[in-house]
Parts: C-alpha cells; structure tokens; sequence
C-alpha cells in the first residue's frame, strides 16, 4: 500500500470489477472515481443513490439509449437546416 492510501480500505468497483481505495468512513462508495464520473454523475440527475446502486447497468444503458436517441435527432435536424453539405470526392 502506498503512502496516499495509508489508512484507506481498498473497495471493488460494482461497474468496472478493480479496486479502488476509499477511506474507512466512505464504505457506501460502490464505484471506483472513474466510474462515478461516467456512470452516477450523469444518472444521478433523474435517479436516487439507491436506484442507481441497485440498477446501475440497467439505468445506464436507459440512459446510453436516451443519448443516442437525441444525437441522432440532432444530427438530422443539422442535416435538414440547410447547412449540411454532403462530402464529394474530386479526383484531380
């Protein structure tokens, strides 16, 4: 162990599988920081701790769908707004 986790617990992260070290009095962390970022910060805006501890695959992949959904819509509104030129190749 290392001098910065000195004192820490080392903890699994529910998404990814790896450890991760948290200190004694944070055990309710189920995600490692990565994870958190990418996973519970995004989901936390429509959903509770609980929710997301115990559904946390099943909400995120809502929420992937949810995104694509939307950047898709919006590349078609990009494409129909008059702006979109399509690529041509120009053989010289």
């Amino acid at each position: 162990m290392s001098k910065g986790n000195k004192g820490k617990i080392k903890m699994k992260c529910q998404r990814g599988g790896h450890g991760f070290f948290a200190n004694p009095d944070e055990t309710w962390k189920f995600l490692c920081p990565d994870c958190y970022k990418k996973y519970y910060v995004p989901l936390s805006k429509t959903h509770s701790y609980e929710e997301i501890k115990n559904n946390l695959d099943a909400l995120y992949e809502e929420y992937r769908k949810k995104q694509l959904a939307l950047s898709d819509k919006q590349a078609e509104e990009y494409e129909n707004d008059g702006y979109y030129f399509d690529w041509v190749e120009v053989k010289c």
